[in-house]
């Protein structure tokens, strides 16, 4: 049943992705909500796709040429940072409190990003509101962005995912292993 409960959660963050994530405008400067970064992008989950409230949620950020809902073009982003991936911060409304996020994948070249990132609260009532921050000048923001298997990135995943695993990827130039993105270490 457990099983069950939490392949059902993650096809709800994969609905939420698809129908609910609004990129608002273009990238912005960071009036230096979060201190020392440079630039910003308002992200918004539409309360009217939610049916109750959630907690510690992860939802996946797609980062493209057509992001959201309303296909906002984000790709400016990979001109910044190139294959920085870790020059990220993910705030919640107040743009100081950060998120985790792992980092399922980050393709310059194509100037597409998968992103997770555990949302504290999530509302049925109002628009949830995040900041995505990146600066090619910070430093790695290796405390809360990580890539799959990384210590940051686990904290995306609590105790009660067993297993994660993203099927478009394989581990660290294994063939045909894929990394479990939760702490269990449960790699196929």
């Amino acid at each position: 049943m457990k099983k069950a409960i939490k392949i059902l959660v993650i096809l709800l963050a994969f609905s939420i992705v698809l129908n609910g994530f609004v990129i608002v405008g273009r990238t912005e400067a960071a009036s230096s909500v979060l201190e020392g970064w440079s630039n910003r992008i308002q992200l918004k989950i539409d309360h009217t796709k939610i049916s109750a409230p959630l907690t510690n949620f992860p939802v996946l950020i797609h980062l493209s040429n057509a992001s959201g809902i309303n296909k906002a073009d984000v790709s400016a982003i990979f001109n910044t940072l190139g294959n920085s991936g870790k020059k990220i911060a993910v705030t919640t409304a107040d743009g100081v409190t950060q998120c985790n996020v792992e980092i399922e994948s980050w393709d310059s070249t194509s100037r597409q990003a998968y992103l997770w990132v555990k949302v504290p609260v999530i509302s049925n009532t109002a628009d949830t509101i995040l900041y995505l921050y990146y600066d090619r000048n910070q430093s790695d923001n290796g405390l809360y962005v990580g890539y799959t298997g990384e210590a940051a990135a686990q904290k995306v995943w609590d105790e009660h995912f067993v297993m994660v695993q993203h099927f478009a990827q394989s581990g660290a130039g294994v063939p045909g292993e894929y990394v479990d993105s939760t702490s269990h270490q449960n790699n196929g």
